[in-house]
């Protein structure tokens, strides 16, 4: 079967990437800023307005002709730019929110087993690094994860002067690192500052990635990690209206269609022996959208031929999903490799025989019993609890219980084990399964224009964020006054701030130019009427400020000399910033 890339990138996410880093750092904004979507859907996340669970959240991203990017829910087939012009589709990735408290460090674990980057995100207005942004760091750099991007948030609350120490401390941090050479993004997540080269910066990762390793993993054995399982029937549903359980997850290599009879493992465990499930594909589906087929890359939803109430609420967490036949073993009892994690500020005993650990496998923790450890040679045994299918040299993570709250001790690779006995199944069902499988061999047609962004320099993006210090005191400019009306956010005395522009314009008016840049802002609808602009939405003063401090920035303000003499030209239809005082000229 022959698949376009530009079929397989508008039917599914393609891309995992996970947002790391301590506690109140920004990490869900993040996503919320990206996504559109809140990950925080549980009670007790929004009672603490915490993560406490993994979170995730789909989206497509569209470039226009000027090479902005915008991004919409996965369920978006287009997008239409205010001219009536068609968007460019350059990107489907799943993003992965995970929690920041040390708490829920092993939560945190899970949601790397599935992510194929990661944006290490550090507010800027704490001491770096915190605890949990080593060890988030720590941790998934030993589980092979090697692709990083570095968000330096919360700018806005320092002040501009601080800014150069502050760099030079995350580079401090990541120096003679996996992450060394991450691209460092300076931001105000919450204000939505240089979401832009964010997305860019993600785009390259992903694009750069996947044309590669679709064509190296569709072909290999069907593996797909299990990360959730839920029944989407309605209470009172009829029996001949129940549809099959759902599981939820991402394919590490293979390719899966409807039709496709699979297993799942360990499946039961019945008098300590395994019996896996088998089950039929009943349909595929990428958030709304349903599926023919499903590749490696971001997550998908797949109704089985089973039971729901084998799925209902997570049960099938940490179960592999493949091919009849072609699936790892399960095993009771495993020996491995680890490297203890270096720890920030506080120190733990060493792991001995009989210790109790939890471990971290396939976004599932199990308990288990240390048998053996051998802590000079970095080799350690331990009796599991639950048996577990694994893969071959599959990380693992190793928890200690200190205080109430278990706290990663090490990260290892799976070297060998004991393989769990399997219950006795009727080998005349098991091999008429297995002879039902069909071989999907699928080429993969690049019709993918590769798009490489090209990325503006830290020290021009920077110049975009609105620092402490920034007031519109400051550039001479009147405070805008905005009111309530009906509907609408009226700024009222706007002409003041476009007569100030427009009094050292040389070519060109202020005025479509501030108004264009205020709807991409505010991502609302803004016009302009008797009373001033109206804006869409409820906008406060302050919100409306740091807009305009932002415009003054990359409209006036020279990007060599940083004097306030700046006037706009047109060549060859592209806006350059030409500035008075040093001769400087950048384009826009």
């Amino acid at each position: 079967m022959e698949l376009k890339y530009s079929d397989i990138l508008n039917n599914q996410p393609i891309f995992n990437i996970g947002s790391i880093g301590h506690v109140a750092h920004g990490k869900s904004t993040l996503v919320k800023s990206m996504t559109g979507i809140k990950t925080q859907k549980f009670s007790s996340e929004q009672e603490r307005n915490i993560t406490i669970h993994i979170g995730y959240a789909n989206t497509k991203i569209f470039m226009d002709k000027y090479h902005n990017l915008h991004t919409v829910p996965s369920k978006h087939e287009s997008l239409i730019d205010d001219e009536g012009n068609q968007m460019i589709l350059v990107g489907h990735i799943s993003f992965v929110d995970v929690p920041g408290h040390e708490a829920f460090m092993s939560n945190m674990i899970s949601g790397a087993a599935v992510m194929d980057a990661c944006i290490l995100v550090i507010a800027s207005n704490e001491t770096i690094p915190q605890p949990q942004t080593y060890e988030h760091f720590q941790a998934v750099r030993n589980l092979n994860i090697k692709d990083f991007i570095i968000l330096q948030n919360k700018l806005d609350l320092v002040e501009e002067s601080s800014n150069e120490k502050i760099l030079d401390n995350i580079q401090k941090f990541i120096q003679n690192s996996v992450a060394e050479n991450a691209t460092i993004i300076p931001s105000s997540i919450q204000n939505n500052i240089n979401k832009n080269e964010i997305l860019k910066t993600i785009l390259n990762l992903s694009n750069e990635k996947n044309i590669k390793i679709l064509n190296e993993k569709v072909n290999e054995d069907l593996k797909m990690i299990i990360i959730r399982s839920f029944d989407i029937n309605k209470p009172n549903t009829t029996y001949d209206m129940i549809e099959g359980g759902v599981v939820g997850g991402s394919l590490i290599s293979g390719n899966l269609k409807i039709g496709d009879y699979i297993e799942m493992r360990p499946g039961f465990i019945i008098d300590n022996k395994y019996r896996p499930i088998y089950s039929r594909v009943k349909s595929l589906q990428s958030d709304t959208k349903k599926l023919n087929y499903a590749l490696p890359g971001g997550l998908i939803g797949i109704c089985l031929d089973i039971d729901p109430s084998l799925t209902k609420s997570n049960e099938m967490v940490g179960q592999i999903l493949g091919h009849i036949g072609k699936m790892p073993e399960v095993y009771d009892e495993i020996f491995m490799s680890f490297d203890e994690i270096s720890r920030f500020n506080n120190s733990i005993e060493k792991i001995k025989t009989n210790d109790d650990v939890l471990l971290s496998i396939n976004s599932m923790n199990i308990k288990a019993k240390v048998t053996k450890c051998k802590n000079k040679k970095n080799l350690i045994s331990f009796k599991l609890l639950t048996p577990v299918c694994i893969f071959e040299k599959q990380k693992i993570a190793i928890f200690k219980l200190k205080c109430a709250n278990w706290i990663l001790y090490a990260t290892g690779t799976f070297l060998d084990g004991i393989e769990c006995e399997r219950y006795n199944i009727e080998k005349k069902v098991y091999s008429d399964l297995v002879d039902k499988n069909i071989n999907n061999h699928i080429t993969i047609i690049n019709d993918f224009d590769d798009i490489k962004f090209n990325l503006k320099p830290y020290n021009e993006i920077v110049q975009n964020i609105i620092f402490k210090n920034d007031t519109v005191s400051n550039i001479n400019i009147h405070p805008p006054i905005v009111k309530k009306i009906n509907r609408d956010s009226v700024y009222l005395n706007y002409n003041v701030l476009l007569d100030a522009f427009n009094k050292t314009a040389k070519e060109i008016t202020y005025n479509n130019i501030f108004l264009e840049f205020l709807k991409e802002e505010t991502s609302t609808t803004c016009d302009i009427n008797k009373q001033g602009i109206a804006i869409r939405g409820n906008f406060r003063n302050t919100h409306i400020q740091n807009i305009i401090i932002k415009f003054y920035k990359k409209y006036k303000i020279c990007n060599i000399c940083k004097s306030q003499d700046s006037f706009l030209l047109k060549e060859n239809r592209r806006l350059f910033k030409k500035c008075i005082n040093c001769n400087s000229q950048s384009c826009i």
